[in-house]
C-alpha cells in the first residue's frame, strides 16, 4: 500500500466514524464517498492531484444528488406547543393593530401581543395566522360576525 492509499484509507475510516457520531444528520456520509472513491483511483493513477480532484468531484456530486432527496424524507423533529393551538382561530383585537405598530388580541382566553399587515380596529376580528416568538400574526376577517365569544 502507497502512503496515498493509507491516507485515503484513513480518511474513508475517519469520515465513517464521524458519521457514525452524529446520526441521523448526514454530514459525513458524502465526503466518505468520495475518499472511497478517490481510494480506488490511487490504485490506478498515482497522480495525487487526480485523487483530490476526484475526492472533491464525487464529494460534491454526492452531496448535490442526494442531500435534496434526503431533506425531504428527515425532517427535523418538531413538537408543537400550547400555543401552536391558536393558530388559526378567531381573535378578537383588543388594543388596535397597524402595519408598523402591534397591538392585542384575545384568543382561547388569553391576551397576546399581535402584528398585521393591514390597520386591525379595536373591537375587530381577526384570524390567527401564524406565531413568531411571543407575537401572534393576524390578518383580518373577511366577514365580522359579532355573534361568536372567544
Amino acid at each position: 500500500m502507497t502512503i496515498p492509499q493509507i491516507c485515503w484509507t484513513a480518511a474513508v475510516l475517519l469520515f465513517l466514524v464521524l458519521e457514525l457520531l452524529t446520526p441521523s444528520t448526514l454530514i459525513a456520509i458524502w465526503f466518505m464517498a468520495g475518499a472511497l472513491a478517490a481510494l480506488l483511483v490511487s490504485i490506478i493513477c498515482p497522480v495525487l492531484w487526480v485523487q483530490v480532484l476526484v475526492f472533491l468531484a464525487v464529494s460534491i456530486a454526492a452531496l448535490a444528488i442526494t442531500r435534496p432527496l434526503i431533506a425531504k424524507k428527515v425532517k427535523p423533529d418538531f413538537e408543537p406547543t400550547n400555543a401552536d393551538a391558536v393558530i388559526g382561530m378567531r381573535a378578537k383585537v383588543t388594543a388596535a393593530i397597524a402595519p408598523d405598530e402591534p397591538g392585542r388580541v384575545f384568543v382561547n382566553g388569553l391576551s397576546w401581543a399581535a402584528a398585521s399587515q393591514e390597520e386591525l380596529a379595536e373591537g375587530a376580528w381577526c384570524t390567527v395566522q401564524a406565531i413568531t416568538g411571543a407575537t401572534l400574526q393576524v390578518s383580518a376577517e373577511a366577514t365580522e360576525k359579532e355573534t361568536v365569544t372567544v
